[in-house]
């Protein structure tokens, strides 16, 4: 889908996880092929000027 929906979009993935591992190694040759970036949240926030306040939850950045 390349209509602009995702983009600022949250996908969690805690690195803890040998799963998780298994599917960011396998998975992040192909999101970069697709041109988008793998960040952490503070990162993306950062980059749009946005303030995380603890306690809330967030899907996107806007």
């Amino acid at each position: 889908m390349n209509n602009g929906s995702l983009y600022g979009a949250i996908i969690l993935a805690h690195e803890n996880y040998y799963s998780t591992a298994c599917a960011v190694e396998e998975l992040a040759p192909y999101i970069k092929e697709q041109g988008w970036q793998i960040v952490t949240v503070s990162e993306m926030f950062a980059v749009k000027n946005q303030e995380l306040n603890g306690g809330q939850i967030y899907t996107k950045t806007n």
